[in-house]
């Protein structure tokens, strides 16, 4: 009977044992044996010795499992541990504490949040009580799988269950300050838990509740509250933090000063994250990490020259600068229109030899796309291909830009034709860029077809969009169309700026039709009174320019007393 119930773990006729190892002959000694595979790691030894129990007619105990259970745990083989206490039932043995802690060990080595908390809640039928090992590692299963809302009531469970001190620590003091620490090793992974899935807030409240759990945050606390704050842009939460932990006589670490640079990088406070880099520099080896965040923070602020010289610091803090460090340096010249330097970095980036990313030669054409250089940009997408990588839709977002930017209509749809081709779905900004780039020549009737090709692939209508659109219409005349597309706009919740209403109102004043022009300036108006002066002075070069001014000015005079006299000034200016 009893190796029926075993028998999946012996799938083949060895039984652990070497050839010339006399064979046990009491369930004690196979437990030895078991444990031994504990500190040689050799996890299916155990299993077979556990197996070769039960052909030797010998009953296994609870130490038997519990020794099996804590080697697979070791291995973090969760299906076998779970197996093993499965089975003693089999063996008409009730689980412990300790072999319960063991399987969900083994589940949280393993990443597999799901089966901790199935062996939890096992306890609990089983009527075994939990200890603060068993939230402690359920807890950091879910903590490793971002589980941040099963984390929380673990940790709720845990406080009402009054886990906070085993009652053999109770006794002396010391006792109860590592008992503490081990409570403050379960927050901490909630905590984590929360950083994780970017609930700042709750790791934030979690952290004033310390207090109340009588714990004292350490260095750990703070980091991951820190990089909690930083992921979710909050800069100044995170500097906050920062101060306390000094106030907390806590000695910041490289992580400590990684995630706060990011914070401000993230938030685009580069003199801050500048300011934290000194600071790193006097207490912590500076890595790469905080290198690379004081970089990108540079090149978020446009501060290129700020970016090359922290690049340049590399080599003398004794670091290597990678890609990311590259990639943010190659976008900081590009923000600043310093298309020259971003090809130069790239060069450095093909010296030194690293593998080609693709996202530093993206970097590279959206520094000439901003820069106007059309050429630089298309010979780029050509190195891309030479050096064996696939261009992605940011890349031909940017290259469609670029053919935007310098007029070449026909080379901006037939790059937005050839990524469709490659089976890359074009963004909103790819085909705004295309659109755009029909509207300057007037292909209207091209730009209609890119926007209803880019609603019939789902894609959300953009202001953008919607005013290279009209603007293309007005340049083709069209002011019926044009009307159109704006109510259209405002029915789908676009906030249309005045460039838009403008290309309407000059559409409508080309056509001679006063009435919609001020019917658009009134709407204006009411939308943002400060945003009047340019589809005004729309309205007025066009009164100026046409032959009906005078039909024209008159309706604009109709306007307020203030915009009639503004009107009059300028046509008579």
């Amino acid at each position: 009977m009893a190796s029926s119930g075993i028998a999946p773990i012996s799938h083949h006729a060895q039984s652990g044992l070497t050839i010339d190892a006399p064979r046990p002959r009491t369930t004690i000694e196979y437990n030895k044996l078991i444990s031994l595979c504990r500190w040689q790691q050799d996890w299916q030894r155990a299993l077979l010795l556990v197996a070769d129990i039960t052909r030797q007619s010998l009953q296994p105990t609870i130490v038997t499992f519990g020794a099996a259970i804590s080697v697979c745990e070791k291995a973090a083989r969760w299906d076998w541990a779970l197996h093993l206490l499965e089975k003693l039932e089999t063996f008409q043995l009730l689980p412990n504490v300790i072999t319960c802690n063991s399987a969900i060990s083994s589940c949280e080595k393993a990443r597999s949040w799901r089966q901790a908390l199935f062996v939890l809640r096992t306890m609990r039928g089983k009527r075994v009580s939990e200890d603060l090992i068993s939230y402690s590692s359920a807890i950091s299963a879910c903590e490793k799988s971002s589980q941040w809302t099963q984390a929380l009531e673990l940790l709720a469970d845990c406080c009402a269950g009054s886990l906070e001190l085993d009652s053999w620590m109770t006794s002396v003091r010391g006792r109860q300050i590592l008992q503490g620490s081990k409570d403050l090793i379960t927050v901490n992974a909630v905590l984590s838990a929360c950083e994780k899935a970017a609930e700042w807030q709750r790791v934030l409240v979690l952290m004033g509740e310390l207090e109340e759990l009588m714990l004292q945050a350490d260095l750990i606390t703070y980091n991951v509250a820190i990089s909690a704050c930083e992921k979710a842009t909050e800069w100044g939460s995170a500097l906050l933090l920062l101060s306390r932990l000094g106030d907390a006589s806590l000695i910041r670490d490289v992580v400590t000063y990684g995630a706060s640079i990011s914070a401000c990088e993230k938030a685009t406070r580069w003199p801050q994250a500048l300011l934290l880099l000194g600071e790193a520099e006097a207490t912590v080896q500076v890595n790469v990490i905080i290198l690379s965040a004081a970089i990108s923070a540079c090149e978020k602020g446009s501060q290129w020259r700020l970016a090359l010289d922290l690049l340049g610091q590399a080599g003398l803090r004794r670091l290597r600068a990678d890609t990311i460090m590259y990639t943010s340096a190659v976008s900081a010249c590009g923000r600043s229109f310093e298309w020259q330097q971003a090809l130069r970095l790239l060069h450095e980036v093909e010296m030194e030899r690293f593998a080609p990313e693709i996202i530093v030669y993206n970097s590279a054409i959206t520094a000439c796309e901003k820069s106007e250089r059309w050429e630089a940009a298309l010979q780029l997408l050509s190195n891309m291909e030479d050096v064996g990588l696939q261009a992605d839709v940011i890349t031909y977002s940017s290259v469609v830009s670029a053919c935007d930017k310098a007029g070449r209509w026909e080379l901006a749809t037939w790059f937005l034709s050839l990524g469709r081709i490659r089976h890359l779905q074009p963004n909103a900004f790819t085909y705004s860029a295309a659109i755009s780039a029909c509207a300057k020549q007037a292909k209207w009737t091209l730009a209609l077809a890119l926007c209803q090709e880019s609603r019939d692939n789902q894609l959300p209508p953009s202001e953008i969009l919607w005013g290279s659109v009209i603007s293309s219409l007005e340049k083709g005349g069209k002011w019926q169309h044009a009307l159109l597309f704006l109510e259209e706009g405002n029915g789908c919740a676009l906030s249309l700026d005045a460039v838009a209403y403008s290309s309407a109102i000059r559409a409508c004043a080309g056509a001679h039709r006063w009435q919609q022009a001020v019917e658009l300036i009134l709407e204006v108006e009411f939308r943002d009174p400060k945003a009047m002066a340019v589809p005004l002075s729309c309205a007025i070069a066009a009164c100026q320019n046409s032959l009906a001014s005078q039909a024209g000015l008159q309706m604009l005079g109709k306007l307020e007393p203030s915009l009639g006299a503004f009107a009059t000034a300028r046509a008579l200016g």
